[in-house]
Parts: C-alpha cells; structure tokens; sequence
C-alpha cells in the first residue's frame, strides 16, 4: 500500500522527459540499480527517504502512507505568492504547473473549475492584472505596517514567465469547463475602487488596469464564442445565476487525480482523495444545472454578459 502510494504520488510530479528512476535517484542520491530496486519493492523505502521525497516534491506524508481514519479525508497546503521571490516559492510553482502539463498528454484529461474570481489562467497575459491579484493577497497579510504602494509591488520576470507556461499547461487540458460567479468582475472592480480610494493605486495605473480588462473581456468573449482555448482544446463556459462562497476544481487524467479548493486568494487545499475528487466533480457538474452556459451557441446571453461587464469597467 505505502508502494502503491508513493508510486503514484511521485508519477504526478515527474517532469516531461524523466523517467521514475531518474529522478529518485537524483532525490535520494542513490545510484540508478538502487532506486529500480526500490521501485519493484525489493528494497523497501525507508521513513526517511518518504520524507525526503515528500519534502522536495511537495508532497502529503497523509496522502502517502494513507488516512488513519475512515471519516477524514488529507488536504495538502499550498501557499503561493508571487511577493515571495524565493527559490522555494518559484519551485512550487513548478510543480503545480507540472500536475496541469501532465494532463496535455493524455486525450482523455477534464477539468472543471467553479470560481468566484477571474481564473489565473485568463491573467497570465495582462501583467498589471496579474501584479493586482499578488498586490491584493500581499496587502491583506503583510499587515498595515508594510503597505507598498502598487507600483512598488515586486513581480520578477521569471515568475511572469512561470504564469504563461502554467496557461499553455491548463489550456492544454483536452476538456474544460469553467462555471463563472455572476459578480466575477464585480469584485475585482471593488479591490480596484478600494486600492484607488486609499491612493494605493495612482489614476495612471487605473488606466492601464482598465486596458487591460477590456482586452481581457475581448479574449474571453471570442474563445467563448469558439467554444475554444486559442490552443485549440474546448472551452465550456458558464455564468452560475447563484453566487458561491469559493472556488472549487477537479482534474482528471491519466497519472490519477486531484481537486482544490482556493483559499487566502493565491494558496489552494489539494487533495488526491477519490472520494473527495467525486464530490467536487459532482457538485460541479450540479452547478451546471443552475448556470447559463455561453459558449458557442449562448449567443445572447453571452452578449447580455460582455456588454454589463465593459459597462461596469467603464465606470472605473
């Protein structure tokens, strides 16, 4: 069991182009012959080479050696920030983005995300809308004492490097469906105004978040009227006529899967559990039911929705 589980947890988190025994032996610093012995079992792994493992690869001993209880089920924390410009930070990233890549090579991979903000992967592209999600989760836990001003904000090019591989890995999810909150771009404009009233954020900064949110609008209407990513895959997208209290994913491909929920802006509960997997594709798929969906044929209501939208930034 303990086999089974670390085998499949370290298949997750393999780069494209190693293979298992590459990098458990670059991990342990043990010799090739080693760790394929390890892998058939014939040497078993000892609790301190799991730690190793689980700690470099960011994964949950829980997950790993198995819940003690039925009626529990393990989350891992993850806790990003693109203020942290450590190689820690830019790490796990990685890994994250490497779970999404994973998925573009197997045909039968899903994702379905229900979200109460602008998902990242529509962000990547427009650089101060990206600043303003790291801005808004480092103004509320770096404390008043440390307000910078937005302009201030630290966003280093390789972590905006990081943000397009990790929208060409999620756009390469062969199916995604993404359930809106109606008021998606109603709360964004609220941690504008704020940020703008407290003089955080200049009238020439403004402007340019304006810009880009009527590009990002024009993006998102046309993939939505393709029913497609520009890269091709299908897009399903709906706007939810109920508000949701967070922001729920699952995603299913080859190597296993995993479903999240979003927390403090930036920082995700994952889990692997099977159990836990269905019930967020579940309830999902049961918030279709009361959403309105806007691909390809909503042509309407898709209309109705961009032209409230443009109207609300145009407010700004």
């Amino acid at each position: 069991m303990l086999l089974a589980n670390l085998m499949h947890a370290v298949k997750g988190k393999i780069p494209e182009g190693k293979n298992l025994a590459m990098m458990l032996s670059e991990l342990l610093c043990i010799g090739r012959e080693a760790a394929y012995r390890r892998i058939r079992g014939e040497v078993p792994f000892s609790f301190g080479e799991v730690s190793v493992i689980a700690d470099k690869l960011d994964l949950s001993l829980d997950m790993i050696v198995g819940k003690s209880r039925e009626d529990t089920i393990p989350f891992y924390y993850t806790a990003l920030s693109f203020a942290d410009t450590s190689d820690k930070n830019y790490e796990m990233f990685r890994n994250i983005i490497t779970t999404y890549d994973r998925g573009r090579l197997d045909p039968h991979s899903e994702l379905g995300i229900a979200i109460n903000m602008l998902p990242l992967t529509f962000l990547t592209k427009y650089a101060y809308l990206m600043r303003l999600r790291s801005y808004k989760w480092t103004y509320q836990h770096e404390g008043r004492e440390n307000t910078m001003p937005f302009r201030e904000m630290p966003f280093p090019e390789r972590f905006a490097r990081l943000g397009e591989y990790y929208s060409k890995a999620v756009e390469g999810i062969q199916t995604t469906s993404i359930i809106l909150d109606p008021m998606v771009f109603n709360y964004l404009i609220s941690d504008i105004n704020y940020f703008v009233n407290v003089g955080l954020i200049l009238p020439e900064e403004l402007e340019r978040l304006k810009e880009e949110l009527f590009q990002l609008l024009d993006d998102l209407e046309r993939m939505a009227a393709n029913a497609r990513y520009d890269s091709g895959n299908p897009l399903f997208l709906y706007i939810s006529n109920t508000n949701f209290e967070s922001t729920y994913s699952y995603t299913l491909y080859e190597y296993g899967s995993v479903c999240c929920l979003s927390i403090f802006t930036l920082n995700v509960l994952s889990s692997v559990d099977e159990s836990m997997v269905r019930m967020i594709k579940e309830w999902i798929h049961s918030l279709k039911r009361l959403s309105t969906l806007i691909s390809e044929a909503g042509e309407m209501p898709r209309r109705q929705f961009f032209r409230k939208q443009r109207d609300l930034i145009a407010q700004l």
